[in-house]
């Protein structure tokens, strides 16, 4: 897998030297199933209630997912129009989850 380059002011990937609010996540590109690989273990500053991540850092981090994706893709950069998650169960400080877009 290829790691994607990191923007400094990103909220989701930039690096957490140049932006302090950053999630910091890495995004990886696996060009076998042509699709961005972002592993996360949430930590109590994602979390909005104890121990359960925010909502809209969730849907941060598919937004990334997505528009690497599309880059990857395409070969340039799209915006997201209109985006909708439709969350099935909390996602939780100190777990491991894997996000594919």
């Amino acid at each position: 897998m290829e790691k994607m380059p990191r923007t400094g002011g990103c909220f989701v990937c930039g690096l957490p030297e140049e932006n302090s609010r950053s999630l910091g996540v890495s995004i990886l590109w696996d060009g076998e199933k042509e699709n961005t690989v972002i592993k996360i273990n949430p930590d109590p500053t994602w979390c909005g209630y104890e121990g359960i991540v925010h909502g809209g850092i969730i849907a941060s981090i598919f937004d990334d997912a997505m528009a690497w994706a599309v880059r990857q893709t395409i070969g340039g950069w799209a915006v997201t129009g209109e985006m909708s998650v439709r969350y099935l169960r909390p996602v939780k400080e100190g777990e491991e989850y894997t996000v594919e877009g």
